[in-house]
């Protein structure tokens, strides 16, 4: 012979099986942006290096420019605006 829950323990049960299933959905639904956001990271990652070397580039031009303009005017300071060189 077999036994029947009551409606109020087959009701705990099926809340608990509803309640695992939206847990493990969340649980789901984290470790996908978890993803998402690690490959943003490694795409910013990517980027940010990208941007450095550029940086390094123009520092290298700005160096060899100010040397080009020291060889021909002098130590001295340039009015971007105008153009001057204030000489030191």
């Amino acid at each position: 012979m077999s036994e029947k829950l009551n409606a109020e323990e087959l009701a705990e049960i099926v809340q608990l099986e509803q309640d695992y299933a939206q847990v493990k959905l969340s649980i789901g639904n984290i470790i996908t942006q978890i993803s998402d956001l690690d490959d943003k990271q490694a795409e910013l990652e990517s980027q940010k290096f990208a941007l450095l070397e550029n940086y390094r580039e123009l520092n290298e031009k700005n160096k060899l420019l100010n040397t080009k303009l020291q060889q021909k005017y002098g130590r001295g300071v340039i009015n971007v605006a105008t153009g001057e060189i204030i000489t030191q």
